[in-house]
C-alpha cells in the first residue's frame, strides 16, 4: 500500500513537471531531481531525467549533462525489469557516446539491441478475429508505416551526406509514396494523418527533394517543392495562425541548412 501512494505521489510529480518539459526544461529538471533526493534510485524519476536531458540535447545541442546521461542509463539499464525501456536507455546512451566523439562505444551499444522484436499489434492482428483484429491491424499499420518511411528519411540522409543526390532523391521518393499512401482522403489536414508528427515528415521529404534537385542541377524544379512544403506545413495544423512562428522555425532552419534560403515563400 505504501508503494502504491509513493507511485500515486511521483506521477502527480511528474504530470505537474510536464508543463516545463518544452518550455522550461531546466524547471522540469530541477522538479524532478528534488523528487529523486526523496526517491533515489526511482526507475520512473530517473527516465523522466534521462528523458528531460535528451531532449535538450537533441533540440538544443546541450552537452551539459553528458555525463549524467550515461550514469543515469546504466543505472536504468542495470536494474530495469522493462525489456522496451530498456532499449530506448541504450538508444540514448548511445546518442551520448556520439555526442562525446565516442562513435565505436555508442555502435557498441546500439549493436547490443534486438534486431526485431514481436510488436503486440502484429501478434494481436494474427492470432484474434473480428473487430479485435482489425483494430490491432490498424495499430501495426501505423507502427509498420513510421518505421519504414523514416528508414527511407534516414536512407536519404547518410545518401546525401555523401554526396549521391540521384540516390537520395530516389529513398525520399519512396518515403513520400508510403507516408502519403496511408492519408486520410479529404486534403492535407490535421486529421488526415494516422498520428500527430507525420506532418513534420511530409514537408520535410518536399524540402530535401529540393535539396537533391538543386544539387542535381534541376533547380527549376525547387519552388515547386519548396511550395508545396509550405502548403503542407500551413494547413497540416489547426493551429498555424496562432503559431506561425513555432512551425515555421524549422522550416527555415531546414531552407538555411540546405542553401535554399532563396526560395523562402
Amino acid at each position: 500500500y505504501d508503494l502504491r501512494k509513493v507511485k500515486i505521489h511521483i506521477r502527480k510529480i511528474l504530470d505537474e513537471a510536464q508543463e516545463y518539459f518544452y518550455d522550461d526544461p531546466a524547471r522540469y529538471a530541477d522538479t524532478v531531481r528534488a523528487a529523486l533526493a526523496d526517491n533515489p534510485g526511482n526507475e520512473e524519476l530517473l527516465c523522466a531525467l534521462l528523458n528531460s536531458y535528451e531532449h535538450t540535447l537533441r533540440n538544443f545541442n546541450d552537452r551539459a549533462h553528458l555525463d549524467e546521461i550515461i550514469d543515469l542509463s546504466y543505472q536504468i539499464i542495470s536494474s530495469s525489469r522493462d525489456f522496451a525501456k530498456v532499449c530506448d536507455v541504450k538508444d540514448i546512451l548511445s546518442a551520448a557516446y556520439l555526442k562525446m566523439g565516442r562513435y565505436d562505444k555508442a555502435k557498441e551499444i546500439l549493436e547490443s539491441l534486438p534486431v526485431e522484436v514481436t510488436l503486440k499489434w502484429d501478434a494481436m492482428s494474427f492470432r484474434l478475429s473480428g473487430q479485435d483484429k482489425t483494430d490491432a491491424a490498424r495499430e501495426a499499420a501505423k507502427v509498420h508505416l513510421q518505421g519504414l518511411y523514416l528508414a527511407c528519411w534516414e536512407e536519404g540522409n547518410g545518401l546525401y551526406a555523401g554526396g549521391e543526390y540521384q540516390a537520395a532523391l530516389e529513398a525520399y521518393d519512396r518515403g513520400l509514396t508510403v507516408l502519403t499512401a496511408f492519408l486520410v482522403p479529404g486534403g492535407v489536414t490535421e486529421g488526415a494523418y494516422l498520428w500527430a508528427g507525420m506532418q513534420t515528415f511530409h514537408y520535410g521529404f518536399h524540402l530535401f527533394r529540393a535539396a537533391c534537385l538543386k544539387k542535381l542541377g534541376r533547380a527549376e524544379e525547387c519552388p515547386g517543392e519548396v511550395a508545396r512544403a509550405y502548403e503542407i506545413v500551413s494547413t497540416a495544423w489547426s493551429d498555424f495562425a496562432e503559431n506561425t512562428d513555432y512551425y515555421m522555425e524549422n522550416f527555415y532552419d531546414t531552407l538555411a541548412q540546405y542553401d535554399l534560403k532563396e526560395y523562402r515563400p
